[in-house]
């Protein structure tokens, strides 16, 4: 069998609760320290949201690595997974999947441990552990901090790219976006004139980075508008602060900056 195949024959076997090191029927699942293996993340969510599947995400493990030079410290580097709904049941008869939030879940390079991402309660202090257990971070630069705030941002807190600002323009675009999806003709003009009507700090637009003390403080801007409802517009401001062995932690509750 060739290794795709087998890696698909694994997921495939992680959606019925056969993975290896599958978690005991004695083990807490909602232990965040707990050593879970894909397999008991898969049984925490099959009352929710039935069975599920882990799509691996090469391109978040690309963004993870830091300085590394060799093919054996590549090898030592975890795997990160989207998790999405199953199509087919445990009987093979397909199922109409229920909407899934965004969820991430990393595991060890061995996969002996998972570390729950994204849609968990306890996904920044599951990642910064992921981040001690394996192979130490040098976080240089502020570019380096940037590039680790913003995959946190994604994977850890759940802030998906396409929220992201960079600039007026995205502003004005975003705020388009939501008026049209409202089902108003004329979003384009209704954007202009939010824009121009809002108050706040137009100098905080772009995802900036700046040196504090030792570690770094990674800002996110985000547009923000409620899919129901009169709630205005606003743009708010994620700060990430990102030390430089790169572990992340959100500093506050999201920032107003724009309203």
């Amino acid at each position: 069998m060739s290794s795709r195949g087998l890696f698909s024959r694994t997921l495939t076997l992680c959606v019925i609760g056969l993975c290896l090191g599958y978690a005991s029927s004695g083990q807490n699942l909602n232990d965040p320290l707990a050593g879970l293996s894909l397999g008991g993340i898969a049984e925490q969510l099959r009352s929710e949201f039935g069975p599920v599947r882990f799509d691996r995400q090469q391109q978040l493990e690309d963004r993870y690595l830091m300085h590394v030079r060799s093919n054996a410290a590549t090898d030592l580097m975890p795997k990160f997974y989207q998790i999405e709904s199953a199509s087919f049941d445990e009987n093979g008869n397909m199922r109409l999947p229920p909407n899934l939030p965004t969820m991430y879940v990393a595991t060890s390079a061995d996969g002996a441990h998972a570390y729950r991402l994204a849609g968990f309660d306890d996904s920044e202090e599951s990642f910064n552990r992921l981040v001690k257990e394996t192979r130490a971070q040098n976080i240089v630069t502020n570019q380096d901090a940037e590039s680790r705030g913003l995959l946190c941002a994604e994977i850890v807190y759940g802030i998906s790219p396409g929220w992201w600002l960079g600039g007026p323009l995205k502003v004005k675009l975003k705020a388009a976006e939501h008026f049209l999806s409202q089902g108003k003709d004329d979003g384009l003009l209704l954007a202009q004139k939010w824009w121009e009507s809002a108050k706040g700090d137009r100098d905080a637009l772009d995802i900036s980075t700046t040196k504090v003390d030792a570690a770094f403080r990674v800002s996110v801007p985000v547009f923000w508008a409620p899919l129901e409802g009169d709630s205005p517009a606003v743009v708010k401001a994620y700060r990430i602060a990102v030390s430089s062995a790169g572990t992340c932690k959100l500093v506050s509750d999201p920032e107003v900056i724009l309203k």
